[in-house]
């Protein structure tokens, strides 16, 4: 099983007592685990040169980073989480692990991981006519006008 790096991008919350903190954090890069890029505008480019993208959140509404992947064709791993699994269709469109389990993400990311690379294409393929069927703007901003005149009337 051959991992070429193992990326993280976005923000450290040290006000939040259950994120990971910058000591952790450069633990990880220290030992060649992970490479940390912090805040980025380049979301989209970054994501398009990897194999997947992963978000184990448990906080979430739709997740946007996961639409953006999956728009971009890149499978996602997340968790069983409101919204996350909203986004990502098990085993189709991507790989479903457990909420605030490591040891169910863990497995999941090795998983994906084995996967023959013909595999993990017709996953990102299956995200994004996903993304067309089920997120496409005009979908959204149709679902919020019924809602709106459901809410007025």
């Amino acid at each position: 099983m051959a991992i070429k790096e193992l990326i993280f991008i976005g923000n450290l919350f040290p006000a939040n007592p259950s994120a990971i903190n910058e000591n952790q954090i450069q633990e990880l890069i220290d030992a060649g685990i992970i490479k940390y890029l912090g805040m980025v505008d380049n979301v989209a480019e970054i994501i398009s040169n990897c194999d997947c993208m992963i978000l184990p959140s448990y906080r979430e509404g739709i997740p946007r980073s996961i639409l953006e992947a999956s728009s971009i064709g890149r499978p996602v791993i997340t968790v069983d989480s409101i919204g996350c699994k909203d986004a990502v269709d098990d085993t189709v469109t991507g790989f479903i692990a457990k909420v605030k389990d490591v040891g169910s993400l863990t497995d999941t990311m090795i998983r994906f991981i084995e996967l023959p690379f013909a595999e993990k294409e017709v996953m990102g393929k299956a995200g994004r006519l996903k993304m067309e069927r089920e997120f496409d703007q005009c979908i959204v901003i149709d679902k919020y006008i019924e809602i709106t005149n459901k809410l007025l009337a």
